[in-house]
């Protein structure tokens, strides 16, 4: 006998006999894994909204508070009326207007707008692409 085949008869009697319910197991885990992953994504990205919801509130307030003490609002009032000043001078009033925006609070607001819809996007998609996770 040659040695490719003292090893083939060598393998045959050691022949490697899986436990009955490995597979199942092992699936049980992966799904078990896949399920916690999918509830911490969706709770972390709930959170993140519920966060930033909050965060919306008081800053819709300052943004409210702004406008009402940078004139904004004169502004556009002034725009609307028709006493032809829009048709004289519209440069100098659209730069006085874009002068008095308060753009700290606008663009504050609208981050945390993006991050409440991205969150809530991201969580709605975490449960749709996993429903039998949910």
């Amino acid at each position: 006998m040659n040695m490719d085949q003292r090893l083939t008869t060598i393998f045959k009697k050691d022949a490697y006999i899986p436990e009955p319910d490995l597979s199942l197991r092992i699936w049980d885990t992966i799904v078990l894994k896949q399920r916690r992953v999918t509830y911490r994504k969706r709770f972390g990205f709930l959170l993140v909204s519920i966060f930033s919801v909050t965060a919306l509130v008081p800053a819709i307030k300052g943004l409210a508070n702004d406008f009402a003490l940078s004139g904004f609002g004169k502004y556009v009032a002034l725009t609307f009326s028709g006493n032809g000043v829009l048709a004289h001078s519209w440069k100098e009033l659209l730069l006085s207007m874009a002068e008095s925006l308060p753009v700290m609070s606008v663009a504050l607001c609208f981050a945390l707008l993006v991050v409440v819809l991205w969150s809530l996007k991201r969580a709605v998609q975490t449960t749709i692409s996993h429903p039998r996770f949910a």
